[in-house]
């Protein structure tokens, strides 16, 4: 987990955004928020409604040693939940190195999503989402090709339809 900000333009989702991969399946999280400070809060959120509506447990998080992670609240709740709580070296990105990755290109291709949309800088937490929801896609290239398909063969299938039930209308 990791966070990255501030942006020079204030969106409606807040200055800041924290990034959040699943080791496992590098599934993404992308959180919006207005300070670092509220990190603790959108990550308590999160973790609480992972662990209550999919039944998932958080065994294990990494984050670096920001003062946003590395605090007393982050540790009390880490504790409290059972979740073990690791740290990168200190001046050391490496070594969370996905989730580091991930900000990278969750940047470039929302400034290059907002470059080709010419839409005003204030809509970046959406073209993030957009960005991070399109990352997550590519990754599950198989099904998406497969829901394209399914959805022309149906379109398909309802122009055959329609063209078969107006020829029937016709008084000839």
């Amino acid at each position: 987990m990791d966070l990255f900000g501030p942006s020079r333009t204030m969106s409606l989702g807040g200055y800041y955004a924290l990034v959040i991969v699943d080791d496992f399946s590098r599934y993404t999280w992308t959180l919006f928020l207005e300070s670092k400070s509220d990190a603790f809060s959108a990550f308590k959120k999160l973790a609480r409604g992972l662990q209550n509506t999919r039944n998932n447990i958080i065994g294990s998080i990494r984050s670096d040693h920001g003062g946003e992670f590395q605090n007393e609240k982050f540790s009390k709740f880490c504790e409290k939940t059972g979740i073990l709580h690791n740290f990168s070296a200190p001046r050391t990105p490496q070594q969370n190195g996905v989730v580091e990755r991930k900000n990278r290109s969750l940047e470039e291709l929302a400034r290059t999503m907002l470059s080709e949309s010419s839409l005003p800088k204030y809509f970046w937490t959406d073209v993030v989402n957009t960005s991070c929801y399109v990352m997550t896609l590519q990754k599950n290239v198989y099904k998406v090709t497969v829901l394209i398909w399914r959805l022309l063969i149906t379109a398909t299938i309802c122009r055959i339809i329609r063209h078969f039930s107006n020829c029937h209308n016709d008084p000839l």
